[in-house]
Order: C-alpha cells, then sequence, then structure tokens
C-alpha cells in the first residue's frame, strides 16, 4: 500500500510520469536546451469562471537566463508534440494567466 499517493491509481501515476517525461524530452528537443537546463511539467485545476478545468504548465530554467513558461489548456495525458509546439510558439510566462 502506497499511503502517500493521493489520487489516480498507479497505472493511471505510470502513464501521467510517462507523459511527463514526454513533454520534457520533447520542450529539450523543440527549444535545444543544454543538458543543464532544467525543465519541470505540472498539471493544474482551476475553478475560475472561463479557466479550463485542467492545464499543463511547463516551465524552463537556466543559468542566467530568465525564466520561460507555456500553459496547455488540456489534461496532462492529451497533450502532444504538436501541442507542445504551438504552446512554445505563442509562449507566455505565468504571470500572464488571469487567475493567479
Amino acid at each position: 500500500m502506497d499511503l502517500l499517493r493521493l489520487g489516480p491509481d498507479k497505472a493511471s501515476s505510470d502513464a501521467g510520469a510517462e507523459r511527463c517525461r514526454d513533454i520534457k524530452r520533447w520542450t529539450r528537443e523543440l527549444l535545444a536546451l543544454p543538458d543543464h537546463a532544467t525543465v519541470i511539467v505540472s498539471e493544474s485545476r482551476c475553478s475560475e469562471t472561463g479557466c479550463a478545468p485542467l492545464e499543463v504548465i511547463v516551465a524552463v530554467f537556466e543559468p542566467r537566463r530568465a525564466r520561460r513558461a507555456c500553459r496547455i489548456h488540456v489534461a496532462l495525458a492529451e497533450v502532444g508534440i504538436e501541442e507542445l509546439h504551438r504552446a512554445w510558439q505563442s509562449t507566455h510566462l505565468p504571470e500572464d494567466h488571469p487567475h493567479e
């Protein structure tokens, strides 16, 4: 038993972890990131009016560079390389999100 797991079953969380790895790899490829760059992927919920129920946030951190981030307004499992590519093409920082 995993007492710290709150939420989906192990199969769902394994699929989510695999999709996060895919998104990180695709981000590295699309942005031609160096090995020392850090890529973080998270899925969050929004209950505000006009906000997508789920969104994926991808952030890139590199030494001596401003943080870069994009948002994709779908569930983690629905993100493909095409959606990620479009999101990076219209990059905006998380502070631009109207509900934060």
